[in-house]
């Protein structure tokens, strides 16, 4: 009688033990495999993605907006730096990073690390950027970035798919609000829906990173560290679609429960996925990123000057193209190259801009009020915009062909040379 006593009373402390499990937050939860079919899927903007899982709104994962950026690496590597103008001794920007220790993922990560994630252990991340065979240069905070707002927009519009929606985001040379149109939904399936929500968390994390590149090419900063530097930068808006591509894989795999569970898929899902495009190792980066010395940037230069970057991607439209090096620097790399990214095809990237016979553009709307300290610096497209200061998405081509000719007109006087 004792032994069956003893036998229930650990039972019961199993079963107590399983529940008490069960009330933590789910930390590792791999649900779908980033094997090369699906990476290829992913990437390829396949509208019937063979891996898309239903969802039911009441199991939608309850997660916070990301409200930080993180810290963007200027293009080059061992940076010199300087304060208002000031070199400051013995500080390089290094910049480099390689699949072998990109650390842990913390959604919404920022400048500090700790994410929205309400513990108060700091984020192990390792960003810098990396050179792949298929796609160039890739910057891994961007990357990040735009996963983690892919995720949070997916199911904001996926609770209220088809309803009318406005989101005020923190401002970046004034008020952004994203605007989700109404439009009927009784003709889609359940996957559809889901399929659908993705692509226009896609397409609107796009419109945000491209908004990024032009707030920043306007004045957004520190009045000390100002981010001209950063804007355009050849690596960026390639970076920030290879993110919303992650994001999607991760959402339709089911692993997004929370925003741990997405983190520690992301970790699989960023490094197989890099690996997949060709990554080089820190050495190897080092290699391609000094072929591109003095061409697509500028050793001798200090951040932040502007110019320490010559190289910029001023094409917002809905395709990106890799930033690989062009053949007259590869053959400064010589044999290095044919032993490792020779006879690569590169890999261009799509945003879907059309899906089940809805446009994006229809359906969403980033919109930017000016600040009006800022208006000055601005060619509207239009009188009327000027004049109210507010300019949206379908505004961005133009005030990027506009940011590009002043960068050219401002070399040239400056004599500085760019390819």
């Amino acid at each position: 009688m004792k032994l069956l006593n003893l036998v229930y009373a650990l039972a019961l402390l199993w079963v107590l033990f399983i529940n008490g499990c069960s009330s933590q937050r789910e930390t590792w939860k791999i649900v779908n495999a980033a094997s090369p079919a699906a990476i290829d899927a992913a990437l390829n903007s396949d509208a019937e993605y063979p891996y898309a899982k239903d969802f039911a709104r009441s199991t939608v994962p309850g997660i916070d907006p990301p409200v930080h950026l993180r810290p963007c690496c200027a293009f080059g590597m061992d940076l010199k730096t300087s304060i208002y103008g000031l070199p400051i001794p013995l500080v390089k920007v290094t910049n480099m990073v390689d699949t072998t220790d990109l650390g842990l993922h913390t959604y919404d990560a920022g400048l500090v690390g700790h994410g929205t994630d309400r513990d108060e252990r700091e984020s192990s991340e390792t960003n810098g950027v990396l050179y792949t065979c298929k796609a160039g240069f890739i910057d891994i905070a961007h990357v990040r970035d735009y996963s983690d707002w892919t995720v949070y927009l997916t199911f904001w519009i996926y609770r209220h798919l088809g309803k009318q929606l406005e989101m005020v985001l923190p401002p970046e040379l004034g008020e952004r609000r994203i605007l989700i149109h109404p439009f009927e939904t009784n003709t889609l399936s359940m996957e559809q829906e889901l399929i659908l929500s993705v692509t226009m968390a896609q397409w609107a994390a796009y419109k945000l990173s491209i908004w990024h590149e032009i707030a920043q090419w306007h004045g957004y900063g520190l009045e000390a560290f100002p981010e001209y530097i950063s804007s355009y930068s050849v690596e960026d808006l390639y970076s920030n679609v290879l993110g919303t591509k992650i994001a999607a894989a991760i959402i339709y795999g089911g692993g997004t429960k929370t925003d741990q569970v997405y983190s520690r898929n992301f970790d699989q899902w960023l490094k197989n996925t890099l690996n997949q495009l060709g990554a080089q190792s820190i050495q190897s980066t080092r290699i391609y990123m000094k072929a591109a010395d003095g061409y697509w940037w500028d050793s001798r230069s200090r951040i932040p000057y502007k110019y320490v970057v010559l190289k910029r991607n001023y094409e917002v439209d809905n395709i990106q193209r890799p930033m690989i090096l062009p053949t007259e620097l590869l053959s400064i790399i010589g044999e290095h190259y044919k032993d490792t990214c020779a006879n690569t095809e590169p890999l261009y990237l799509e945003v879907v801009d059309s899906i089940f016979g809805f446009d994006m553009q229809d359906l969403i709307t980033l919109e930017i009020t000016i600040d009006e300290e800022y208006a000055q610096t601005f060619t509207f497209p239009t009188p009327s915009k000027e004049e109210n200061r507010i300019i949206s998405d379908q505004d961005f081509a133009f005030i990027a062909k506009s940011n590009r000719q002043s960068d050219i007109e401002e070399m040239a006087e400056k004599e500085i040379s760019i390819d």
